[in-house]
């Protein structure tokens, strides 16, 4: 939803005046305190209230910029605004295009006693860079293609062309297993892929992001898996149809990736209707020379679809599950 110029200006305000209670607080107090002090109180109560205000103005703005809170010079004035009026303090916040890309990346804050006692000033920078990965998936086997997206933005996530990327990968050993680097395009993303060797680590895989773009810098990380799979080939039930009640056995025998045996897995199956509603099961399956066995069952007595699923898991495998689907006549 819009808002009008007023509509922003009175929630500004609110927020404003929320972030700089603490603010408020102290020039409450400190009126009183210069009631019962001499000149030298005066004075450094005024440095203390200018110091204090000045920090509690960088908290209000790193606030806004934390939240996502996109704002303009107008923003600044609405918080110098705020500022001096709770605080009785000439307050001044000014932002500044350093880069001129046509957005603040840092703010002049100056607060100053009236009777010119204290005076404080600062420029408040935001030079971080927003950077964001994703890769395409979040677990992959080995042999698989991985494939990352880095988004690059200001401060305020506003997207930033020709930041200079630099990608590394980092296994479970602590090595590094890919490296990469580029430019981000229009839209502040930049697009890398590898492909991992069918001999790789198993476990979680470490992604660290750094971006410079001028003097702005910023980095993130993130992480994906890499796991073995878990193929299922149904044995038995080796028909397509069956008699009501007829006694069948569940036979499978699981491979990964490249077609090697798969053993010590945790394996059950079940008996599903044509809703996939529960009919039998669990049951938990034992391994027996080189496949998987379920103890022999009585099928449905009703007529119908049915299907006998399979399911697999194991550390470092990737969890899955196989049908055969069967007809009860």
């Amino acid at each position: 939803m819009m808002l009008n110029g007023e509509q922003r200006g009175l929630v500004l305000s609110g927020l404003a005046l929320l972030l700089i209670l603490p603010a408020m607080l102290l020039a409450a107090s400190y009126f009183k305190i210069v009631e019962m002090g001499g000149e030298a109180t005066t004075n450094q109560i005024a440095m203390d209230k200018v110091s204090y205000t000045a920090r509690d103005i960088e908290r209000a703005i790193k606030y806004l910029m934390k939240t996502g809170q996109a704002f303009d010079n107008l923003t600044l004035v609405e918080l110098a605004d705020n500022y001096r009026t709770a605080t009785g303090l000439l307050v001044d916040i000014a932002g500044v295009d350093t880069d001129n890309d046509n957005a603040i990346d840092a703010a002049i804050i100056s607060v100053q006693d009236p009777s010119a006692v204290a005076r404080y000033s600062t420029m408040l920078e935001f030079f971080k860079l927003t950077v964001m990965i994703f890769p395409d998936m979040t677990t992959y086997r080995p042999g698989d293609n991985v494939t990352f997206t880095v988004y690059v933005g200001n401060a305020y996530g506003a997207p930033q062309e020709e930041a200079t990327v630099d990608l590394r990968v980092i296994d479970p050993n602590d090595d590094n297993v890919f490296f990469a680097s580029g430019l981000t395009g229009i839209d502040g993303s930049w697009e890398n892929s590898f492909t991992l060797l069918t001999t790789a680590e198993l476990g979680p895989y470490l992604i660290i992001a750094d971006a410079i773009k001028n003097s702005r810098t910023g980095s993130n990380t993130n992480t994906f898996e890499v796991k073995h799979d878990i193929r299922i080939q149904i044995i038995e039930p080796d028909k397509d149809v069956y008699s009501p009640g007829e006694n069948e056995n569940v036979v499978a025998r699981l491979t990964d990736e490249t077609g090697e045996g798969v053993t010590g897995a945790s394996v059950t199956f079940e008996i599903l209707d044509n809703t996939y509603f529960l009919v039998d099961g669990p049951v938990v399956m034992y391994y027996e020379n080189d496949g998987v066995y379920g103890e022999s069952r009585l099928l449905p007595s009703l007529v119908g679809a049915y299907y006998v699923r399979v399911y697999a898991m194991k550390d470092w495998y990737i969890d899955n599950f196989a049908d055969k689907l069967i007809s009860i006549t």
